[in-house]
């Protein structure tokens, strides 16, 4: 599985060297506030936030409801985004983030989770998550601007 995502973000850097985007690595430590929180399912706590939208797993074992602040009402550093992860056997876990410019969501396979976090126009941090352990298995983070921090 880890394999295929390799193999998966080799591809992606590749493209952006030949489109004349070659983003460097870097330390995501820095930038800890905008990494992901998981944690148990509360159904108090996410009960009254309700949900924008659901993302399916590939095969539909799993499902994502999705909660994320209004871009137009709230500015980005006070942005934040709440995910209730289920099965169909009932929920797993919550996983939130903030303080981001834009975000993106995409499942690896039944059990992995990939989620890139822009906390400004430079700075990308990728995590994928392990659903079912509730665990980051892999956390990086790349500058497109070559400036080492946010804007």
């Amino acid at each position: 599985m880890l394999f295929c995502f390799t193999n998966i973000l080799l591809l992606t850097l590749a493209a952006a060297e030949e489109l004349g985007d070659n983003p460097s690595v870097i330390d995501p430590g820095p930038f800890s506030k905008y990494h992901s929180e998981i944690k148990d399912y509360d159904l108090a706590e996410t009960a009254a936030i309700g949900y924008d939208r659901i993302v399916y797993s590939p095969s539909k074992t799993k499902k994502l409801y999705i909660k994320s602040t209004d871009p137009a009402v709230v500015p980005y550093d006070k942005s934040g985004t709440t995910i209730s992860v289920f099965s169909t056997k009932g929920p797993l876990s919550i996983i939130r983030f903030n303080g981001y410019k834009s975000y993106n969501i995409d499942w690896i396979n039944e059990e992995l989770l990939h989620i890139s976090i822009w906390p400004g126009n430079c700075i990308e941090l990728d995590e994928i998550i392990n659903i079912s352990e509730r665990k980051k298995i892999y956390s990086s983070g790349f500058d497109h601007c070559g400036t080492g921090k946010e804007p």
